[in-house]
C-alpha cells in the first residue's frame, strides 16, 4: 500500500507552475466563443483585480461589448468611419428653431457615413460606456482603436434615437422646453464626437492632422452654439 501511495505524494510536492496571463485571457476567450458573456464579464473583472495590465483591460471590455453585439473583428471598419469634418455652420441671424434644425441637420449629415454600423439596445448602450469606462485610463494605440470603435457605435446608436424623436417633435409646435432638451442633446453629441477624434489621432498618428482638424471644426460649432440665447420654456415657434 504504501509503494502505491508514494508517487501521489511525490506528485502532490511538486512545485505546481503558475498560469500565464495567456492562459487565463483564453479561458475568458472560451467563454465568450460559446456565448457566455455574462460569464465572461464576471470572469475578467476578477482577473482585472489581479492584473492590471492593458491586455486584461482590453478582454474585460470586449466581453461588454460582445454582449452588446458588437464583434471585436469590425472595430478597424467602425474606427475609419469618422474621418468626415463637419461643414462650417453659422448661426447668427437665425431663430432658436433653425439653430437647432441646423445643428441636428449637421449632425445627421455626419453620421450618414456609418450606415453599416449597428445600432444597439439600451441595455448595450450600458454595456458599452461600461467597456469606454475599462478603457478610459489607457492611451496604447491598439485600446484608443478599441475605444474608438465602441464609441462610434455608442454614438451612432444615441445620435440616431434623438434625430427620430426630433422628426416626432418637429410635426407640431416647437416650444422652448422641447427646443432646449434637444439643443443640449446636440451639443453633447458634438462633444462626445470630439472626444473621439482624441481617440482616433492616438490610434493613427500618422493621419493626426486630420482628426485636428476635424477636432477643430466640432469644437468652433460647439463654441458658437455655447454663445445663443436659448429661448424661454413657453415660447413656442
Amino acid at each position: 500500500m504504501t509503494i502505491l501511495i508514494l508517487p501521489f505524494l511525490l506528485l502532490s510536492c511538486q512545485k505546481q507552475e503558475p498560469e500565464t496571463r495567456e492562459k487565463m485571457l483564453s479561458r475568458g476567450f472560451d467563454m465568450m466563443d460559446q456565448g457566455h458573456y455574462d460569464q465572461a464579464v464576471d470572469y475578467f473583472e476578477k482577473l482585472a483585480q489581479k492584473d492590471t495590465h492593458y491586455h486584461v483591460k482590453l478582454a474585460w471590455a470586449s466581453a461588454y461589448a460582445g454582449r452588446a453585439g458588437v464583434k471585436i473583428e469590425n472595430i478597424y471598419a467602425y474606427a475609419l468611419a469618422a474621418k468626415k469634418p463637419l461643414p462650417e455652420i453659422q448661426f447668427q441671424g437665425l431663430r432658436f428653431d433653425k439653430q437647432t434644425q441646423l445643428m441636428l441637420t449637421s449632425i445627421d449629415g455626419f453620421l450618414q457615413q456609418w450606415q453599416k454600423i449597428p445600432e444597439i439596445t439600451l441595455a448595450g448602450r450600458e454595456d458599452l460606456s461600461a467597456a469606454l469606462e475599462i478603457l478610459s485610463e489607457k492611451e496604447v494605440p491598439g485600446v484608443s482603436l478599441y475605444s474608438a470603435a465602441l464609441r462610434i457605435v455608442l454614438l451612432k446608436s444615441y445620435a440616431q434615437e434623438g434625430l427620430k424623436n426630433w422628426e416626432i417633435k418637429s410635426q407640431g409646435p416647437l416650444c422652448g422646453r422641447f427646443l432646449r432638451h434637444f439643443f443640449s442633446w446636440a451639443q453633447r453629441i458634438l462633444e462626445s464626437l470630439s472626444d473621439l477624434t482624441f481617440d482616433l489621432e492616438n490610434s493613427f498618428p500618422k493621419q493626426a492632422e486630420t482628426y485636428q482638424q476635424n477636432r477643430a471644426s466640432l469644437d468652433a460649432l460647439l463654441t458658437q452654439a455655447k454663445r445663443l440665447s436659448l429661448p424661454k420654456e413657453d415660447q413656442c415657434f
